[in-house]
């Protein structure tokens, strides 16, 4: 029989005050504790939270608690509660079990998922154990392990993840196998799973937790590590923010303040891992060491079966910032990490760990400590045999040799071996031997070097007068390099250095030399490290050798001429010779003042001198050594040609016979500069090269070279380079900028972001360039480098710049490309090409095109994002000739100029006299009146009309929601077709016209049509001005011209489309008594007959006409214009009737436009007719003329948008062509022409950010049209939230509203321009289909002339909350366009969203695999809604205050002091992801309840208030209800008693969002006097904070939950519920509100009611309580057996 038992919490004192822990809210329930979810099971249910045996296995999983039945094998102990009684399942291996049978046990069906992280932990201990596995079952089908673990463990629980992916409903299938004999008895406790893949285990950036890191219980630990954000208590110690987010983000770290003392030890453990084998494991972290009493940091590696091993450590004060700390190990056993801080003197001494991260990879030990064995990253030169020929040779392999430190700089430089200690800078080997165990010494640029600190070492006195060549190996690789100087030290002090680099160069060793002049007085050679703005700026020197006389080039195919000619000779044929030379020529305004080899003015070049006596023409040759190999070379070099007059250099290969072929040449000035010269050089025979310069026509001629190298094989275009060999090619590294790009491989040293493999051999061994985002790197920090210098791109003639970039991490900043012309600064820089945010972890291919008649050079600019995983990595550079479309399209650079649709301002350019018919609709209608004989009236209106998914929110005078306009509502009564016309007053006759403007706004899927009328005598006549369909959520700018003889008004009239989303807008009406007139001459509308300045060619055939309505044929040219959409709008056409004949031209000119580098040139066109010819426009300027778009055959009797780029580096012209076909049906009409500056985007490509670009919906076939859009759809759980192309919900993007009136099967077909065969390859696009009612997208191909269509791509059914990339290749030998097709599936949940379309010519296939219309599949969908809490309420007497707002809000009231009122609704609140979907009585959407609505015009902090009638008595009453918390930018909620008209103090509080879900609470309220009850509700940030309320009770006496199990500790009847004070331990539990008596301990406020006037129960722990004190609660209500 079921005995009766107490609980009982013990609390236990810890060393000192700061131990305060306090309880509250107990409840005790009847039946096993639910597991809340099927995400979540301890197996202490049951009911084993609905998990299911197999049936097909051979035995089943047993529940069971304790240890197994059987010795020496399975767990003593539950996971949950660690004890005997907690419950686990197991196999149990015993007879009559035998070797390898089965069991398997699965999880409750799951939806579909992107990812979800299952976790669980195991039980492996025994000599049998065999196997355990996971598996994912999905259609029925078990498929292979997910995970699996074989073979006995140690007798512990370990903890496992996997992440599961699945696009249908699935299990997950745990499977116990059974060993050889009855050991093997294999446990499962804690399964648990979440949304999101699983982080990679041991990696932990304590934002929520501490993940699987725990507190280490043992001897060796006094006190424990504590998880922390903001300052720790002490100051002067400890961080200020964390280093995940770098500001209030979590962190752990050691308190050090009393009673800790010096040397006690805090350890912090992670989970065991299983063996890495082979593979290493890099843990890297951040650790703060900050404070005058900082003890030391240690990090062990701790091996099953073996001793701890100290793998890391740093002790000190490393100053107040956060800093990179790593290291590596393999191990072939289990393993743990364990973190342990030691107490320094003082209290100043807290310790800070943050971001651990684990990956499977070598990495150096940073900062230095113990070498481990480490990868070499740099290629292992041949060791060359070691011979000292003077005193200050050094390898350092022994000691530093005659080399001694400064002591006049800053601090030293460091003899080491392997890897300098910091990732990403420093070598791996040294020169000598190209090994780990080799010598160098180094500038460590780590704590505490400051930027700008100097490290010298000086060599012996030498005394020598004859000519020494200084040669040295260097190594300058990391972002933040300095500057290495080599300097000739006398008498007279350092003086200029003589050699000197900044910056990094290549991750390799690099040879220097520097001739050293005979006859020197004695001097020291001085080598002097600088340290860079932070640590990875470590500069590494070896090998240095002084030798007498001249330095030898390391052959004739290389020469710098520091020394001498290197074996090249004067021609003794030519008029002059070349000079060798140092610093500037004798001639200001021409030639260099540095070489190119060192960058200063000690460094020599050759050059040739113009000044007198040379003359116009005279020629000096330099000639080359006899080169004797006959394979493909490179001959490369740098010259400068700078100067007024600078004449020729040329480059030449002399044969044996004594032919020369010039192979190379280059005229005239080149600017002030270094440039790249190379020429690919291939003979059968011996050959030499020679340079021949020639003078120009004056003295500022100066021709220089320095720099020449002969390589292997063909030579790479200028500028392309594709980093392999540690080389940046020709690029460099900008001045003035932030930070460096480095040469990477592998990984770029961060987890989550960088590539892990190159782009030109895909292997993590290929290189490129990238940069690195991690501190001290800032948002904002630019890196930039810049590609050698190209000469003007001849005549028109546009060049394009290709790449692959990889922008992978969630702190992605920028990537630009940039080209700097002619002599401009960085401010006057030009971006071609920009692209931002995570794009994942792949290589995307990138090229935009440019023209420059100036020398220019190009710049790629990384920027850093917000967090340090921002690596932005590029590979594969290079150039090629012609135009090029910019991919991918989100990197097209946006046009600064408004659109002719933009609401930013009206398109005006001129002051305006306002009319007496002018209205902005703030006060009334003006002169405006409600026609008589329509259907219904326009409304005036502020804000939002009322209705989802159609109309403004705000007007367009104000631009917010408290202006006015006029509106049709579409709503029910309305029905199809339904008029609303608006009337102006009287106006005079006007023959010339008068200008009708007016801002509209047409946003829904059934917008229908708004005209504009002219009514004379009361008739309505012709319309003027029309549009139809939606427009898209703004407000758009419109004008017409309406002539009339006689007196007239103007007439707007608004039809209803087929449903209730169709509402129309207007605002800001105005009539000029002036026809409209064309804005400028880069707009034109055609609409007067002075048509913008365009003039007819007198050269051609015949003319364009002027006109309006229909053409004077049929079946052929336009029946309205494109403007108005009317007979009464006015366009331009060429009229190929009698006596035209085929070939016929007519040419209309426009007026001249100012040059450019890029504008794009819009305009409509219509092609209708069976014998439509050509349409041609041509650019012309005083160079050239040129076709710049062609378009050809008949295109449908329907208006269409063209868009072509123009460039002119003069004033240009622009000429339409229209040619005649062989018969009249032939008529080509133009209009609404508009030129804005920027090149036009990739034709068909579109973003969506303005406009629709040149796509359309079709106006016949379909059912509905596809929208423009941005954020969230008007439907919950379909639709994306945020665009494709920025990643926010301000970014549009193109969607299908599927809502009613919407029926499955609707079909919406959005229409492509056409292209041109061969012209476009490949089309991509994103895609986003989310819900459980989606349909089908299809994407069809109609090629010219063709009556039917093919499908090219299909998908249907759910994909999950997220944008997907697709694709599919294109071919064929006509003209063709594309249809994309959006079919509307099952329900209203079946938005599907399109953005970034584009096209291109590379070669693609079809994405993803599932979309091949031959092998089409659906995905699957499970529908999903919330659900409520389970709580029991409790149920009081009725009484007079309570309400369930069924009828009305019974005797409540609004409160007249708020902002705004509670409002009584049924179903959801309105506003999508906050409030309730059902009320709480109920459960019903048609329940009723009250909610604020923190929608437009709500701002945050607004209230509102309800108040109950007035309650009079004394006694205590308890008030209960269930509220409704809901939402990202939910506030508070909170209860007040109101006296005399006062608010007094809250007595509940509730803030933040609790859960989609009703939630009930209570609260015993006792006044002395009258009072009422306040619920007051506060606005939040936005929208999404509706807090709903229903269900009140206010019943007489206090409130009781003792009955129910329940104790908050409120009652003051019964305070405790009956608990109490155990008489035999020390102290007791003390009840309290408020704060406890202790600083930094205890609670401000109860958890009942979230104020300082709720109670809880608590343990004060200051004096007398000692160690180790226990206090006990004893509950003695007996409860009932079960």
């Amino acid at each position: 029989m079921p005995v009766p038992y107490t609980v009982v919490f013990e609390a236990i004192r810890g060393v000192s005050f700061r131990g305060d822990i306090a309880l509250d809210d107990i409840k005790v329930y009847q039946g096993s504790c639910s597991p809340g979810s099927t995400t979540k099971c301890t197996f202490e249910d049951p009911a084993l939270c609905g998990y299911i045996q197999d049936k097909s296995d051979d035995f089943d999983w047993t529940v069971r608690s304790g240890g197994t039945s059987s010795a020496g094998t399975g767990p003593s102990n539950d996971h949950t509660y660690k004890t005997t009684q907690g419950k686990y399942v197991y196999i149990e291996t015993s007879a009559p079990r035998s070797p390898g049978q089965k069991a398997r046990i699965l999880t409750p069906v799951r939806l579909p998922t992107s990812g979800t992280c299952l976790k669980f932990w195991y039980h492996m201990f025994g000599s049998d154990v065999e196997q355990l596995n996971i598996y994912v079952k999905s259609a029925n089908q078990l498929g292979s392990a997910v995970w699996s673990q074989k073979g006995g463990k140690t007798n512990e629980w370990l903890y496992g993840t996997v992440t599961v992916k699945s696009r249908v409903t699935w299990q997950a299938v745990f499977e116990g196998i059974r060993g050889n004999n009855y050991r093997g008895d294999i446990a499962l406790d804690d399964i648990s799973m979440t949304d999101g893949a699983c982080p990679i285990l041991g990696d932990c950036n304590f934002e929520t937790d501490t993940c699987t890191w725990s507190n280490t219980k043992s001897p060796k630990d006094d006190f424990d590590w504590l998880r922390k954000s903001g300052s720790t208590a002490s100051v002067f110690t400890g961080p200020t923010v964390d280093h995940t987010f770098g500001a209030k983000g979590y962190y752990m770290f050691i308190e050090t303040s009393a009673p800790r003392v010096k040397g006690d030890k805090a350890r912090f453990e992670s989970q065991k891992f299983p063996a890495s084998l082979r593979q290493f494991v890099c843990i890297r972290f951040w650790y703060h060491m900050y404070g005058p009493d900082i003890g030391t940091l240690n990090v062990y590696l701790k091996e099953s079966t073996r001793a701890e091993r100290l793998v890391w450590q740093q002790n000190g004060n490393k100053g107040n910032q956060w800093l990179d700390g790593q290291f590596n190990f393999r191990t072939t056993k289990l393993y743990t990490i364990i973190f342990e801080a030691i107490r320094g003197p003082n209290y100043r001494g807290d310790i800070a760990i943050d971001d651990i991260s684990f990956t499977m990879s070598a990495c150096a030990v940073k900062p230095s400590f113990t070498p481990l064995t480490t990868q070499p990253t740099t290629p292992i030169p041949t060791p060359t045999p070691w011979v000292s020929t003077s005193p200050n040779d050094c390898n350092f392999e022994k000691n530093t040799c005659a080399w001694v430190q400064d002591k006049t700089d800053k601090f030293d430089w460091t003899r080491s071996q392997g890897p300098t200690g910091s990732i990403q800078t420093g070598p791996t080997n040294d020169h000598t031997f190209g090994t780990a165990k080799g010598w160098y010494i180094y500038i460590e640029a780590s704590f505490p070097r400051q930027p700008n600190d100097t490290a010298r070492i000086i060599s012996q006195q030498v005394t020598s007068k004859t000519s020494m060549c200084l040669e040295f190996w260097y190594h300058m690789y990391g972002p933040h390099i300095g500057t290495f100087n080599v300097y000739l030290k006398g008498n007279s002090g350092l003086g200029k250095p003589i050699w000197t680099k900044t910056g990094t160069a290549s991750n390799t060793w690099q040879l220097a030399q520097y001739q050293i002049k005979a006859g020197l007085p004695s001097y020291t050679v001085v080598f002097e490290g600088v340290r860079g703005i932070s640590y990875s700026g470590d500069i590494a020197l070896d090998d240095i050798r002084m030798k007498t006389g001249n330095c030898q080039a390391t052959a004739s195919t290389q020469c710098n001429f520091e020394a001498d000619l290197c074996l090249w000779t004067q021609e003794t044929t030519d008029v002059f010779d070349w000079t060798r030379r140092s610093g500037s020529t004798s001639s200001v305004g021409t030639g260099p003042s540095t070489d190119h080899t060192t960058g200063t003015t000690k460094g020599n070049y050759i050059f040739i001198e113009t000044s007198s006596p040379r003359r116009p023409k005279d020629n000096a040759i330099l000639t080359s050594p006899l080169f004797t190999q006959t394979k493909t070379q490179c001959f490369q070099f740098w010259y400068h040609m700078f100067g007024t007059t600078i004449g020729t250099l040329s480059v030449k290969m002399k044969v044996p016979n004594g032919a020369t072929l010039t192979l190379w040449s280059k005229s005239l000035n080149q600017g002030n500069q270094w440039v790249l010269g190379q020429v690919t050089v291939t003979s059968t025979s011996s050959f030499q090269m020679q340079l021949e310069g020639i003078r120009g026509n004056g003295y500022r001629g100066d021709i220089s070279i320095d720099d020449i190298k002969m390589v292997d094989g063909q030579c790479q275009q200028p500028g392309a380079c594709d980093f392999e060999g540690g080389n940046t090619c020709s690029w460099k590294q900008m001045t003035g900028d932030d930070f460096d790009w480095l040469l990477g491989s592998g990984g770029t040293g961060s987890r989550f972001t960088g590539p892990s493999i190159d782009h030109t051999k895909a292997t993590s061994a290929g290189q490129y360039l990238f940069i690195e985002a991690s501190a001290p790197r800032r948002l904002g920090d630019k890196a930039r480098i810049i590609s050698n210098r190209f000469v003007g791109t001849p005549g028109l003639a546009y060049r394009c710049f290709t790449f692959w970039f990889h922008m992978y991490g969630t702190g992605v900043g920028k990537l630009r490309v940039k080209i700097q012309s002619g002599n401009s600064s960085l401010a006057s820089i030009n971006t071609l090409w920009e692209a931002g945010n995570d794009r994942g972890d792949q290589w995307f291919y990138g090229q935009a095109a440019f023209q420059s008649f100036q020398p220019y050079s190009i710049i790629i600019e990384g920027e850093r994002g917000n967090s340090f995983r921002s690596d932005i990595a590029i590979d594969d550079l290079a150039f090629k000739a012609g135009y090029c479309k910019t991919t991918p399209t989100y990197a097209q650079l946006s046009s600064t100029v408004a659109p002719l649709t933009s609401s930013t301002s009206t398109p005006l350019t001129t002051v305006r006299v306002p009319s007496k018919y002018d209205c902005d609709f703030e006060k009334n209608l003006c002169l405006w009146t409600q026609a008589q004989n329509d259907i219904f009236d326009w409304r005036k209106h502020a804000g939002g009309t009322g209705s989802q998914g159609t109309g403004p929110s705000k007007d367009h005078t104000k631009g917010t929601a408290a202006g006015n306009y006029i509106y049709i509502e579409t709503s029910a009564p309305r029905r199809v077709n339904d008029t609303a016309r608006l009337e102006s007053a009287l106006i005079n006759s006007a023959s010339q016209g008068v200008c009708v403007k007016f801002w509209y706004h047409m946003y829904g899927t059934h917008v229908n049509t708004l005209n504009v009328y002219r009514k004379v005598n009361g008739v309505l006549g012709t319309v003027f001005w029309t549009k139809s369909g939606t427009q898209g959520n703004q407000w758009r700018y419109g004008e017409v011209t309406i002539s009339s003889s006689s007196s007239f008004q103007v007439a707007f009239e608004g039809v209803r489309g087929i449903s209730w989303r169709g509402d129309i807008s207007l605002d800001d009406i105005s009539i000029s008594m002036s026809p409209c007139a064309t804005t400028a001459s880069k707009s034109c509308t055609f609409e007067t007959k002075t048509i913008c300045g365009f003039t007819q060619d007198k050269t051609d055939d015949f003319d364009w006409r002027w006109t309006s309505g229909a053409t004077g044929s049929t079946n052929t040219g336009p029946s309205s214009d494109h403007t108005y959409g009317t007979t009464n709008g006015h366009y331009m056409y060429i009229e190929t009737s009698s006596p035209r004949k085929a070939n016929d031209k007519a040419r209309l000119i426009s007026s001249t436009y100012r040059s450019t580098n890029g504008q794009c040139v819009q305009f409509w066109y219509h092609m209708y007719g069976g014998h439509v010819d050509n349409l041609n426009i041509y650019m012309q300027n005083t160079l050239v003329t040129q076709r710049v778009y062609q378009n050809s055959g008949n295109q449908g009797n329907r208006w269409q948008q063209a868009r072509f780029s123009v460039t002119s580096p003069s004033d240009f012209k622009l000429i339409f062509e229209g040619v005649r076909g062989i018969s009249w049906k032939g008529d080509i009409a133009i209009d609404d022409l508009k030129i804005v500056d920027g090149a036009c985007k990739v034709a068909g490509s579109c973003d969506f950010e303005k406009d629709i670009c040149t796509w359309s919906n079709t106006p016949s076939g379909d059912n509905f049209d596809w929208l423009r859009g941005k954020g969230g759809t008007s439907s919950v759980f379909t639709g994306p939230s945020t665009d494709h192309t920025i990643g926010s919900a301000l970014g549009s993007y193109l969607f299908l509203e599927t809502s009613s009136p919407r029926v499955q099967g609707d079909k919406a077909w959005f229409l492509s321009q056409w292209f041109q065969p061969n012209s476009l390859t490949c089309m991509s696009f994103w895609y986003h289909m989310l819900g459980n009612g989606i349909g089908s997208l299809n994407f069809y191909m109609k090629t010219s002339g063709s009556s039917s269509m093919t499908l090219m791509w299909t998908l249907s059914g759910s994909t999950g909350n997220n944008w997907n990339a697709g694709q599919f290749p294109i071919s064929g030998k006509t003209r063709f366009r594309i249809y994309v097709e959006g079919i509307r599936g099952t329900n209203y949940q079946g938005d599907i969203a399109l953005d970034d379309l584009s096209f291109s010519s590379r070669r693609c296939l079809l994405q993803p695999t599932g979309a091949d219309p031959k092998r089409a599949t659906t995905a699957s969908t499970v529908a999903t809604s919330p659900t409520s809490a389970t709580l029991r309420p409790v149920t009081p007497a009725a009484t007079q205050f309570d309400c369930n707002f069924e009828s009305n809000i019974c005797s409540w009231s609004q409160i007249n002091n708020d902002d705004f009122d509670w409002t009584r609704t049924q179903g959801p609140t309105g506003s999508v992801s906050t409030g309730p979907t059902n009320d709480h009585t109920l459960t019903t959407a048609n329940g009723w309840y009250i909610f604020i609505e923190s929608s437009f015009p709500r701002k945050p902090n607004d209230k509102a208030r309800i108040a109950s009638s007035l309650i009079s008595d004394t006694s205590a009453r308890c008030l209960s209800f269930w509220y409704h918390m809901y939402g990202t930018h939910i506030n508070a909620f909170n209860v007040y008693t109101m006296q005399n008209g006062q608010l007094g103090k809250v007595v509940w509080t509730k803030t933040g969002t609790q859960g989609n879900q009703w939630n009930s609470a209570q609260v015993t309220i006792q006044r002395s006097t009258p009072y009422q009850v306040v619920f007051e509700g506060v606005r939040g940030t936005s929208y999404r904070g509706d807090v709903a309320l229903d269900d009140i009770r206010i019943s007489t006496g206090a409130c009781s939950t003792s009955a129910q199990g329940i104790c908050t500790f409120e009652d003051p009847r019964n305070p405790m519920c009956g608990y109490t004070q155990d008489t035999k331990d020390v102290f007791d539990w003390t009840r309290k509100n408020g704060g406890t008596t202790s600083l930094s301990t205890g609670p401000g406020f109860d958890h009942t009611f979230g104020t300082a006037q709720g109670y809880y129960m608590y343990i004060e722990t200051s004096l007398p309580r000692k160690v180790h004190m226990t206090s006990k609660a004893v509950l003695i209500t007996e409860l009932p057996t079960f």
